[in-house]
């Protein structure tokens, strides 16, 4: 019960405050009459008395509103807003906009708010008209473009996205929209629309030449078409532009190599990756690729030689794998030894976010967390890829 009536009483501190402020401002101006408005007056009782809707009617229907009985109206509608209390705000800055008398300035502010009121009650079709009205106040361009970015990315209107970042220096949000140019392309592919998916990487590319998802899409284009060459060369793009990404490239390799056959160019290619690299993705692939060309004692011997330079727990999982066929007298001894570096191996994330921390064993371009673009990666280390 102590407890409860603790957290009552912190929850109430925001609310007083505002109406602290709001009843000093207007004792200040009925100071020489005595007078204050006991619509106001009762609206705080019923404030302080947790009766919010009572209170939102008693300010609602205060006839005199002067500046700064409004701002205490916005102070209290965000108060609410942030309490998840949405329908009350929308309540008080609609009854705001709808005085004649309003300043400008107060009624461009609550109309903004009232924007940002719609977009917390998922109300998007309002929000975007609120919005793209105001943008075309120097005050109010560059938040109104947050919200409306904000709010086309929740909708996936990427085009409409793209149409509003397009409105910033290049330098500036290039890269992000590439990524949303590769979910355009993203959805042309579930329609089976190639060649305008392949239109939209292009244009991602053109947005932000580092976008490594681009040349995964194109490079998986031109694999789709036969065309490996291509294929590959975007494939390579990505050891310029993002290394630590290579080892997405990895199955789409797998795929090309597997029906050309064509082993020399793969370990060569793959000796490279591994040299641009530190991830043990790229040594394992290669691995793999030497001991289907050469034998699998040639490969242990690439894997020994790279885990002196690059020591790895999925390193030592494969070379544990390797060994396994010759070493009969230690077989069950080395099986219980794989068997804990695989659970090793399974606790370990593959990805993080290295704006938020936010950590999983999926890529996602956009962060689930922190909804941040190109912020998560591959682990590369001794207990990453």
């Amino acid at each position: 019960m102590v407890e409860a009536l603790f957290m009552l009483a912190v929850a109430l501190i925001p609310l007083a405050a505002i109406s602290g402020w709001w009843i000093g401002a207007r004792q200040k101006k009925h100071a020489e009459s005595g007078e204050l408005s006991q619509q106001y007056v009762a609206g705080l009782n019923f404030l302080l008395s947790e009766q919010p809707d009572l209170a939102v009617d008693s300010f609602v229907k205060l006839a005199d509103l002067d500046k700064n009985a409004a701002e205490a109206h916005l102070a209290l509608a965000h108060q609410y807003r942030s309490k998840g209390e949405v329908d009350r705000a929308i309540r008080l800055h609609q009854n705001l906009i709808a005085r004649p008398n309003l300043s400008g300035y107060i009624r461009d502010l609550a109309l903004f708010e009232l924007g940002l009121d719609y977009m917390a009650a998922g109300i998007y079709e309002r929000a975007e008209g609120i919005f793209s009205e105001l943008i075309t106040k120097k005050d109010y361009r560059r938040r109104c473009q947050d919200q409306l970015q904000k709010l086309y990315q929740t909708e996936s209107e990427w085009q409409k996205a793209i149409e509003v970042l397009r409105q910033r220096k290049a330098s500036e949000v290039g890269p992000v929209v590439a990524h949303y140019y590769c979910e355009l392309a993203d959805q042309s592919c579930k329609a089976d629309e190639l060649s305008t998916a392949l239109k939209f990487a292009n244009k991602a590319i053109a947005a932000d030449r580092n976008c490594v998802r681009a040349s995964l899409l194109i490079a998986h284009h031109y694999q789709v078409l036969g065309n490996h060459r291509s294929a590959i060369r975007h494939l390579e793009q990505v050891a310029e532009q993002q290394a630590d990404f290579l080892p997405e490239v990895l199955p789409l390799l797998k795929e090309i190599f597997d029906q050309t056959g064509n082993h020399p160019t793969r370990i060569n290619l793959l000796k490279r990756f591994s040299q641009q690299s530190e991830s043990i993705a790229i040594v394992l692939a290669l691995v793999d690729a030497i001991s289907v060309a050469e034998g699998q004692k040639a490969g242990s011997q690439t894997l020994i030689q790279a885990m002196k330079q690059k020591p790895s727990l999925r390193g030592v999982e494969r070379l544990i794998e390797l060994q396994l066929p010759s070493c009969s007298e230690s077989a069950e001894s080395l099986q219980v030894i794989q068997q804990l570096v695989s659970q090793l191996v399974q606790n370990k994330h593959k990805y993080r976010c290295y704006k938020c921390g936010f950590k999983g064993n999926q890529l996602h371009w956009q962060c689930p967390a922190c909804n941040d673009w190109n912020s998560v990666r591959p682990v590369i280390g001794a207990e990453g890829a």
